[in-house]
């Protein structure tokens, strides 16, 4: 993830941010086919500067690894999560029961990164399919979903990190959402607005440029 990262000495000092991270992309073998999607350059670097709580919605529903696979069948307005081989298995309501319970604990995260694509995890990239097994439209897993309705976190996926300095300017973001007093020079230095979704949304090329000011400022 490129060079060696340090936090500016304004947030260094600070409580660690929570972040939530989909379990296999954490490296635990834990999908549908017994698998992980780990992602081995980012997660050291998440882990030296954030506290990680890993999750797989899936498995905590109870549903088992390896698992058969499901997905999104939308007939009208009705949607449910079935098996893809056996449509009389349906799982949404498991997976719901997992969101609230994640949901009511209260857990001081300020973001996920979440499997894309993932019938709970996606966020905008998981297929929906009509009763004919086509893809009429993508939308948001139901955890993913969930966790953006009833707690307002952020959700990124592992797309968010092809560039080299995503990690670097993820790791600030969370720092910068998770404290309200961030000293106003370095707000401005970095463009914080106070808004996390807005922050990583940043052109690759602008986080570039930030990073290496505030580096140069000492921040």
């Amino acid at each position: 993830m490129g060079a060696k990262f340090h936090l500016p000495a304004a947030l260094a000092q600070r409580p660690r941010p929570g972040i939530l991270v989909s379990a296999c992309l954490a490296g635990d073998r834990v999908r549908y086919d017994g698998t992980d999607k780990a992602l081995p350059d980012l997660m050291p670097l998440l882990e030296s500067h954030l506290r990680v709580q890993r999750l797989c919605p899936e498995v905590a529903a109870g549903l088992g690894v390896p698992r058969p696979p499901v997905q999104w069948v939308e007939s009208g307005h009705d949607q449910r999560l079935l098996g893809v081989e056996d449509s009389s298995l349906r799982v949404d309501p498991a997976l719901q029961q997992v969101a609230d319970d994640w949901c009511q604990k209260g857990s001081d995260i300020v973001c996920g990164i979440l499997k894309a694509r993932s019938p709970s995890c996606g966020s905008g990239t998981t297929p929906i399919y009509d009763t004919a097994g086509k893809v009429i439209r993508m939308a948001d897993g139901l955890f993913a979903r969930e966790i953006k309705r009833q707690r307002g976190i952020c959700v990124i996926d592992e797309s968010f990190f092809c560039h080299r300095q995503a990690g670097h300017w993820f790791i600030l973001g969370c720092y910068l959402a998770n404290d309200d007093s961030i000293p106003d020079e370095l707000a401005g230095l970095l463009g914080w607005q106070g808004d996390l979704e807005q922050f990583l949304s940043t052109a690759p090329n602008q986080q570039s440029i930030r990073l290496e000011a505030c580096s140069a400022e000492g921040k």
